[in-house]
Parts: C-alpha cells; sequence; structure tokens
C-alpha cells in the first residue's frame, strides 16, 4: 500500500493508505479533527468521485497524491457523494463546485445538502465513469442520510492485493457516512431506536465480505464503550486492542469487514445482548436495547450498563 497524507495547514489527525481493487482506488481523506473524505477513483475513465467532503483543500491535495495504474486515464474530479447535510461532511461542496462548474453533486432528497444538484432517492444508482454506486437510505442521524453502496459486476478476481477480503469474491464497498461506524453506530439526532434498527437491518442485508468505509475515525471510543455493555466479550477486547494500536501510530482503522464488525459492534449484536434496557416502546428488547445503550454513550453512563440475568435471546 502506498501511504499518503493529506494535509492543510495543520498535520491530519491520520496516516491514510490507499485500497486499491481491479476497478478502483480508495483513497481515505482526514480531515478536521477526526472526520474521513473518501476518493473513489474510476480505473477506466479516470473519474473520481469524493464522499463527504467537509474541507474541498484537504481534498484537493490528496487528489494529487492519488496513485493510479499507469493505464487510467487523466483524473478528473466529477461528483460529490454527501452522505448528509451537516457541515462537516459538505461543508466543502461549494468550493468543489466553485473550482469544477460541472460537478455532480448528490445528497439524499430533502436532506438539505449544501449545493446538491441531484437528489436521490434509496436504490438510485450513480456512475461515476464506469462505476455504479448506489444510494441506500437509512434514516435516524437525519431524515434523509444516504449510506452509498459499490458493488463490482463481475465475479472473480476483483480484488487487489492490498484488501483484506478474500481473492474469490466481488468488490463490496459501503460508505456509511454517520450511520454505522466501527464498533458503533451515529447519534439519533433527528430519528429514534426505531429508525436506527431499520437502518441498521439495510445494511446487514449486504455482503458479509463488504468493506466499510465510515465517516468518522471513533473505533478506540466505541470499543471502550463496548466493553460495558459486553464486558466478555473477547472480540470486543481483541479488536480494541488493535485499534488503539493503530491510533497510537496514528494510522486508520478502516475499512473493517462487515462480517467482523457482527463479531464486537455492538449495536450491530443488538438484538442478542442480555442488557437491561429502558422500556421505551413497544417494539421489543433490540429497538429498547440500541436505545439504552445510544442514551449511555450519549450521556458517558456506559459504566452504570447492566446484563440481565435471564437469556434475552427470543423474547
Amino acid at each position: 500500500m502506498n501511504v499518503v497524507q493529506a494535509s492543510t495547514d495543520q498535520m491530519p489527525h491520520t496516516k491514510t493508505e490507499q485500497q486499491t481493487y481491479k476497478k478502483t482506488t480508495i483513497l481515505p481523506v482526514p480531515y478536521l479533527e477526526d472526520n474521513y473524505a473518501y476518493l473513489i477513483v474510476c480505473h477506466a475513465t479516470g473519474h473520481v468521485a469524493v464522499v463527504d467532503p467537509g474541507d474541498a483543500m484537504s481534498v484537493e491535495i490528496a487528489m494529487a497524491k492519488l496513485n493510479v495504474p499507469d493505464s487510467c486515464p487523466k483524473l478528473q474530479l466529477t461528483t460529490i457523494l454527501t452522505t448528509h447535510g451537516h457541515w462537516d461532511h459538505d461543508g466543502g461542496n461549494q468550493d468543489l463546485l466553485s473550482d469544477n462548474p460541472n460537478l455532480i453533486i448528490v445528497g439524499g432528497k430533502g436532506d438539505g445538502v449544501s449545493c446538491c444538484n441531484r437528489a436521490v432517492e434509496d436504490n438510485e444508482i450513480i456512475r461515476v465513469g464506469d462505476l455504479f454506486i448506489r444510494a441506500v437510505w437509512t434514516p435516524c442521524h437525519t431524515p434523509y442520510h444516504m449510506c452509498y453502496h459499490y458493488e463490482s459486476s463481475t465475479s472473480t478476481d476483483d480484488r487487489g492485493t492490498s484488501s483484506p477480503g478474500g481473492d474469490d469474491e466481488t468488490t463490496s464497498l459501503l460508505f456509511s457516512g454517520d450511520t454505522l461506524f466501527v464498533g458503533g453506530c451515529g447519534k439519533f439526532w433527528e430519528g429514534d431506536a426505531e429508525d436506527m434498527k431499520y437502518s441498521l437491518d439495510k445494511l446487514k442485508g449486504l455482503a458479509p465480505h463488504t468493506l466499510l468505509y465510515c465517516g468518522h475515525e471513533y473505533a478506540v471510543n466505541n470499543l471502550s464503550f463496548n466493553r460495558f455493555v459486553e464486558p466478555n466479550n473477547v472480540d470486543v477486547k481483541r479488536m480494541l486492542v488493535l485499534c488503539q494500536k493503530k491510533r497510537d501510530e496514528k494510522l486508520q482503522t478502516v475499512p473493517t469487514l462487515l462480517s467482523e464488525e457482527y463479531k464486537y459492534n455492538s449495536f450491530l449484536r443488538a438484538a442478542d445482548i442480555p442488557l437491561k434496557v429502558e422500556r421505551k416502546t413497544i417494539s421489543g428488547h433490540e429497538v429498547d436495547c440500541l436505545y439504552t445503550m445510544r442514551r449511555a454513550k450519549d450521556t458517558n453512563h456506559g459504566p452504570e450498563l447492566r446484563w440481565c440475568e435471564e437469556t434475552i435471546i427470543g423474547q
């Protein structure tokens, strides 16, 4: 892998590495305190999309440092894929549009994304060169939050050697914004626990070998919280040690495999966690568990969480 640093006047929060697959290259772009944008390159056309460019300068510097195959045409930024209309995710849209007047700026219909000129709904396809990227509606953090999912069209030999997945599967990449994080999920800013369950269930429907590229570097914080939720979960402890070591060296914790997230991401495991929950809905334990965990995390009350003695699974 090539180590690439995107920086403005200050050192970025993370030294990022690009991942090269057969048809695309992905480069995480760190900015602000813990945000990630992502450059998505189509090798066949040189067209580039950027996910959540909260800082235009960081994106422009990273564009100049991309390392793509020799056969790739000249790079051209054509598309912005904005997950939601919060300033730290769409704050660079205006500046990038000023420099690239033909830029297509995608956002969820009704989410108030800055400079949006293509509003999308669930399952709409956005074309970036020869790449086809699907919008996935995941309401909760904002009402029309969109994740973006790319899956290659070939069944074999689509992964580069840098991918942490297997070599005999299609490339499946999820850009999850503030819905799903390494070890956690987003705040329920404009939704509730039922909305988050709906959104997480949709993402659970993706292939297990899907690689997760999330909107913030929250892994250590999330996994530290999960120790209170699941104190006997060895996968939480293992992943926390691994991520802490990476962060000590300012290395990225993305991407992770969705199949691995099921082992240590307590928010994906809510249905099976025997937690004493606050009964807020009639929707059952999973929704109440999501509510209880998110509320405890938001208020720094993780140490006060307690397990039930009785089995919860199936109730």
